[in-house]
């Protein structure tokens, strides 16, 4: 009797905790089941995204000065207005200070960056090339005075290394030293010579070899547009360090000037600097007949 009252209890506790298990994971019985179908639709129409409009791109201050040439002679400095406006809106989309031109001086078509990080000091202009205060102090006291030649002369000699030689009291004018720059540690034709009291004073065509052997160089030859002039017989200084240099200078006169400009105004440019055995060639970049031509320019104003 007692054995089947056990059994009995044991099955009404059993029933009791299998019951409660199924009320326990059945709780929330409407969690189980499926949306209908206008549940469905309904909460996809809510999450629909509305189709986006197109968006153009606005340019970075550094794309705005690729575009319109700036730094590379091809900005019109008389309309300039188109590239401005480009580079307040990337000021306004991007946030920081981009490129503010203004003129170097009042009604110069020379501009120059007043937001770049070392003005005044060092001034970087429309023309890709920098201006250290100390520098333009000086050129301020040779310039003319009609602003169209002022700006040709700031633009040449921008593009130039030159300062105050104090025992000679002239100006000295001489190819870019900087070393990132397109005549360092490399063949090049330029200019250089000296400015007293405003006035040009000796200048030359000069020509540079550089390279890894000696040329014990004495002529030169200029190739341009399929016309070639000879200059033989020159005075060659030389050095070396784990390069060599070779270096003619040419009086900016005469046959010399002839060949100056015939440079600056090539499309084919090409030098040949030989000796008695070797020789070297190597075609003129367009930087450098830029920066010739601008020179005989500002030479032709002072």
């Amino acid at each position: 009797m007692r054995k089947v009252r056990f059994a009995t209890l044991f099955i009404v506790v059993i029933t009791l905790v299998v019951g409660g298990c199924a009320s326990k994971y059945n709780s929330n019985p409407a969690a189980t089941l499926k949306p209908t179908k206008t549940e469905s639709v309904s909460k996809q129409t809510s999450v629909k995204k509305q189709p986006r409009k197109p968006t153009t791109k606005v340019l970075t201050a550094t794309e705005c000065s690729e575009k319109y040439g700036v730094g590379n002679d091809a900005l019109d400095v008389s309309n300039v207005d188109p590239w401005l406006k480009c580079v307040k809106k990337a000021e306004e989309a991007y946030g920081g200070r981009g490129p503010d031109y203004q003129p170097i001086e009042t009604g110069s078509s020379i501009l120059v960056d007043v937001n770049s990080k070392w003005y005044p000091s060092e001034m970087k202009l429309s023309n890709g090339n920098l201006l250290r205060d100390s520098q333009w102090n000086r050129l301020k006291t040779i310039l003319p005075k009609k602003q169209a030649a002022r700006d040709k002369v700031i633009d040449a000699f921008s593009r130039y290394w030159f300062g105050l030689d104090k025992f000679d009291d002239v100006v000295k004018v001489e190819p870019l030293r900087l070393m990132s720059g397109p005549y360092s540690q490399t063949d090049y034709v330029s200019l250089r010579g000296t400015v007293k009291n405003g006035v040009p004073e000796a200048f030359y065509l000069e020509f540079k070899y550089y390279g890894r052997d000696w040329i014990f160089a004495k002529d030169i030859k200029v190739y341009v547009d399929g016309k070639t002039w000879e200059l033989n017989g020159l005075d060659f200084s030389r050095d070396n360090t784990d390069r060599v240099w070779e270096i003619a200078d040419v009086r900016l006169q005469g046959k010399g000037l002839e060949v100056a400009r015939a440079i600056a105004g090539g499309d084919d440019v090409a030098i040949r600097v030989s000796g008695d055995q070797y020789y070297h060639d190597f075609t003129v970049p367009n930087v450098m007949k830029k920066d010739i031509g601008a020179m005989l320019e500002a030479l032709s104003q002072l």
